[in-house]
């Protein structure tokens, strides 16, 4: 069928070939698509034109076992898009890496394979091939040159691996790999499966041979089964001639013939596939399921192209759920493979993802068997998403240990992505999944998050129409891992912010309620003559009041501890991980009150509220303390009748409320939790936020403080951005932002020039322009001078003897990364309290994440939390 000789179709780009390689109109009939040739046999010119052809001087069809037109058309076409010599199409992708392998390996030999592959090819090489006497060694750590190294034997014939782990979805160093098979005198054989070459061309990496599973997404619709083997034509089978006999001695099964030396290297081992074991196997595929394959080839490059941009999508908003205990997918930044995913993959990892449930094997199982659109199936590629659960499938036949060696640990599920995501993948929410298990150690060291846990600011929700809601700013971003920014982020943004991101009156209430309270006195003199609070409340009040628990949330933190977002609501909850039905603050059985401090924005009264006058407080909002804010809550609580809190809890500013509750209102309280707060403000952190208020109030916008009423785009929404710039530089710790980031650039272009960017200055900048669209510029100012203020000792004979007044049974938590609050001010309050739960030690949660690892590491923190809650007190 080829008119196009191998040096043309090398030259056209991917999306030609994959319609135009190894393809021409039928000679005979004028046909433009590829016919399918339906027969057993062909025709011979004459018996000079059969010796030829039996004797390999020639090249054509005898039988169609061996070729066919049509399978030829596939195989030419797979050819040129991985940039091979030439290629066999057979009947599975089981017996692809059958063929790759019996080609070269027999008897008496040894291969080397990762152990991170499908648990079909598993099953082969470790119990079929050693049944017919070929031993395989599986490196556990791929990512181990040495461990490739240390596998050699004298007898090994080959490496194997997968290009994309399935069901891990780590990206193979091709080039570390390829360099120690080389060294040892042996191809390197990959499975490229779930990343097609037009995600990866593993020859221009390194790798010798190439095989795929046809059935997957070359075929991409579900309907046909293939396998391919795909030969780069680059190793010197000559130059190992007694590594190799098969290929450079003669074959007494075909006239003796040494296909070395009768081809050359550059073919002589799919030809010897070809001749000797398909004709001997008989593993050949039917000429209507080859052309079935060229039809899913030829949109091969569209479809892998929004199963990326789902699969992307869909990652990042399971590593946001709070059901989910761990994503696979190293297109997150924080996968151990996402620098690999970068040098390999640049266009995307594939549309297959991995993850673990909290709740363990019945969860998964639930879930899947709660799905509507998606097809519980043993398949991936497919135009229509599929879920699997592999340890009870592909990856049944295997060891509980082979099973994690692999990658698929019993709780895990795997989602082949498909094309077009539907709103029906927003119920794989994972419901009825048990809480983590309550741990009873004092210090929580295990990190929340495994290997290949993103921690995307996103959550994007896919639609019925395969686009995505684009919800980027609605996850506060000290709730999730740093990340890399997306250019869809950033163009969410685009659009002038407001003037103030306060809610303000007539704004949707949303879920908040609201009390007044009365006038307040200040601390630092003034008053406040009418205060209202908003508040949110989660779980049923017990009759007599004694299961209230109150949480005290962090400086741009807000009253929604959980639920989505939504109008009057930027944000979803925060501690959405924490409280809730089941969770450390079970909201069956506790009644939390969450109360929206004095000086922010969403509600309580503050500088965007309105002032007895009815004008905006603005600049002319006083200055107020920690303990100011605790006087409002005190009055909240003698509002709704709570007279003692069955426990305080709150993290950075909020734990500083906290403090001052158990120092100032000791009797109020039986339970205190102090999440990552000091217990006085030192010079460092004073001069942190003194910077960040002079950054606003420098914005000739702020026009001191008198823009309220501004124009969108006219409000200091550049001062704020730089001040929320600054902070998070405070709340993550270094270790992340470098290994997040590294020296990475945005979108490509190199920042040694006047247009590109480093990845972590868009990162800043895409955060900080977020949140003035949420927050108020004078409220910031005032909510940073108040923590500025802070000091439980003030005016009570000194930090250790206020902190000898808590009695509340106190448990004091830590960040081991935290810069903004060092453990050492935890361990001052925890070395004071009288109640500490134990016995003056503070509890120090091992984190990647800097001071947010309070807001982040939910499971370490939930068990803490739910061990004080279980309390006598």
């Amino acid at each position: 069928m080829s008119d196009h000789d191998e040096d043309r179709a090398a030259g056209w780009r991917f999306e030609t070939q994959q319609i135009h390689a190894g393809a021409a109109p039928d000679p005979v009939t004028n046909a433009r698509a590829t016919p399918i040739y339906q027969t057993t046999s062909y025709v011979f010119k004459d018996s000079a034109h059969a010796q030829d052809l039996f004797a390999l001087a020639e090249f054509g069809n005898i039988y169609t076992r061996i070729q066919n037109p049509t399978q030829a058309v596939v195989e030419e076409r797979v050819a040129a898009l991985e940039g091979g010599s030439a290629a066999l199409l057979v009947a599975s992708g089981q017996s692809a890496s059958t063929f790759a392998v019996l080609n070269i390996a027999q008897a008496g030999d040894h291969i080397v394979s990762s152990s991170s592959i499908y648990g079909g090819t598993y099953n082969l090489f470790k119990y079929t091939l050693a049944k017919l006497g070929i031993e395989t060694t599986f490196v556990e750590d791929q990512d181990d040159p040495e461990a490739w190294a240390r596998a050699v034997r004298p007898n090994t014939k080959l490496f194997f691996a997968e290009t994309i782990g399935n069901p891990r979805i780590n990206i193979l160093d091709i080039r570390s790999v390829a360099d120690q098979a080389h060294a040892a005198g042996v191809p390197l054989i990959v499975d490229n499966t779930i990343a097609t070459p037009y995600l990866i061309r593993p020859f221009e990496h390194g790798a010798d041979i190439v095989v795929h599973s046809a059935t997957k997404f070359l075929g991409g619709h579900g309907t046909v089964i293939g396998g391919l083997v795909v030969d780069g034509g680059r190793f010197p089978w000559s130059e190992h001639a007694e590594r190799f006999p098969g290929l450079t001695t003669p074959d007494a099964s075909y006239h003796g013939v040494t296909y070395t030396e009768a081809l050359g290297d550059g073919i002589a081992y799919i030809i010897k596939a070809r001749v000797q074991l398909l004709r001997d196997l008989g593993a050949s595929i039917a000429p209507a399921s080859a052309w079935q394959l060229i039809q899913g080839i030829e949109t091969l490059s569209l479809r892998i192209e929004r199963h990326v941009q789902n699969a992307q999508a869909v990652a990042e908003w399971l590593d946001a759920h709070e059901d989910i205990a761990a994503v696979y997918y190293s297109g997150l930044p924080t996968s151990p493979w996402y620098a690999a995913a970068n040098r390999y993959a640049p266009r995307g990892v594939g549309a297959v993802l991995s993850f673990e449930l909290k709740g363990g094997v019945d969860a998964g199982r639930a879930l899947v068997d709660s799905l509507q659109l998606f097809s519980h199936l043993a398949n991936i590629g497919d135009v229509r998403s599929l879920v699997i659960h592999p340890a009870s499938t592909t990856h049944s036949q295997l060891t509980p240990e082979q099973q994690l060696t692999a990658g698929s640990p019993r709780a895990s599920c795997a989602f082949p992505w498909a094309w077009r995501a539907s709103t029906t993948s927003s119920t794989t929410s994972p419901r009825g999944c048990a809480p983590p298990a309550r741990s009873r150690t004092r210090r929580s060291t295990r990190r929340s998050r495994a290997p290949g846990r993103s921690g995307r600011n996103t959550r994007r929700a896919p639609v019925a129409d395969g686009s995505l809601i684009g919800m980027d700013w609605q996850t506060p971003e000290d709730t999730v891992p740093s990340s890399l920014v997306t250019d869809a982020q950033i163009r969410s943004l685009i659009g002038r912010p407001p003037a103030s991101g306060a809610w303000r009156e007539g704004d949707p209430v949303a879920d908040r309620l609201f009390a007044s309270v009365g006038g307040i006195d200040l601390e630092a003199g003034g008053r406040i003559p009418s205060v209202r609070v908003a508040y949110e409340t989660f779980g049923e009040r017990a009759p007599d009041g004694r299961n209230a628990v109150l949480v005290l949330h962090a400086l741009t933190g807000d009253s929604h501890l959980r639920g989505p977002a939504g109008p009057g609501q930027p944000t979803g909850g925060w501690w959405s991980g924490i409280v809730g039905p089941g969770l450390a603050i079970d909201t069956d059985r506790w009644f939390v009150v969450a109360p929206n401090m004095l000086g922010g924005c969403q509600g309580t009264t503050g500088p965007a509220s309105l002032a007895p006058d009815g004008a905006e407080w603005a600049a002319r909002f006083p200055y107020i303390t920690i303990r100011d804010q605790v006087r409002v809550q005190a009055a909240l609580a003698d509002a709704v009748g709570i007279d003692v809190w069955a426990a305080v809890v709150g993290g950075s500013m909020g734990g500083m409320q906290a403090l001052e509750w158990g120092v100032g209102h000791p009797d109020r309280m039986r339970r205190l939790a102090i999440l990552a707060a000091p217990a006085i403000s030192s010079a460092d952190q004073i001069a942190l936020n003194s910077v960040q208020a002079e950054a606003i109030r420098m914005d000739p916008a702020y026009r001191d403080g008198d823009y309220h009423d501004a124009a969108d785009g006219d409000g200091p929404h550049r001062g704020l951005a730089l001040a929320r710039r600054m902070a998070l530089l405070n709340y993550r710790s270094p270790d992340e932002l470098n290994q997040r980031f590294a020296r990475s650039w945005q979108s490509g272009i190199s920042p040694m020039g006047d247009e590109g960017r480093y990845a972590v200055e868009s990162y800043l900048d895409f955060h900080g322009n977020k949140f003035t669209r949420r927050f108020d510029a004078t409220s910031y100012i005032r909510l940073i001078d108040s923590m500025s203020s802070h000091d439980v000792g003030r005016d009570r004979g000194g930090v250790e003897a206020a902190l000898g007044r808590v009695r509340a049974a106190t448990l004091v938590v830590g960040i081991d990364s935290d810069r903004l609050f060092p453990v050492a001010d935890q361990r001052r309050i925890a070395r004071a309290v009288p109640g500490s739960i134990d016995g003056g030690e503070v509890v120090v949660v091992s984190s990647d994440y800097g001071h947010d690892g309070f807001l982040i590491e939910n499971a370490a923190v939930g068990r803490e939390l739910a061990r004080l809650l279980d309390q006598d007190a």
